[in-house]
């Protein structure tokens, strides 16, 4: 079996020091890692289709769709909770984000910002998030 190595930098907010966890898995295999300093490897994986979930405290996990027939270098990125923008920091930009979303006038296509955007963790994105954002940024209720 052809082996071949995944690997790359991970871009995240808040919380230095906490580890980023990485699972690689797809064909019967499953394969983990942490990263503490921003990159990240996986060495002797065998070749194949993979789904690469990343995932932080207080962060939204991501997944990537991964084949690999070769080395493959592949960054990644992770948002806060309520960070639907993607900027670090959740702030009343990410509501007027949402808030346009909702109305329909700016829909959101990108389905990891709407993951961001449900901070409620609903499985939808509605005034009830905007809320607990806006708790979070007053500081009243935080959402973590």
């Amino acid at each position: 079996v052809d082996t071949v190595s995944l690997s790359g930098t991970v871009t995240s907010f808040g919380q230095a020091g906490d580890p980023v966890t990485l699972t690689l898995s797809g064909g019967g295999n499953t394969y983990e890692t942490t990263s503490t300093d921003g990159n990240y490897r996986f060495g002797a994986v065998a070749a194949g289709t993979y789904t690469l979930t990343v995932s932080k405290k207080n962060h939204t996990p991501r997944t990537y769709s991964v084949s690999l027939g070769s080395n493959m270098t592949l960054d990644v990125k992770l948002h806060l909770i309520g960070d639907v923008t993607g900027d670090g920091n959740v702030n009343m930009g990410d509501i007027s984000k949402l808030y346009v979303h909702i109305r329909g006038t700016a829909p959101i296509t990108d389905a990891y910002q709407l993951l961001c955007g449900n901070a409620t963790d609903d499985n939808t994105v509605n005034m009830g998030d905007i809320s607990a954002i806006y708790s979070h940024i007053k500081g009243t209720k935080k959402l973590y």
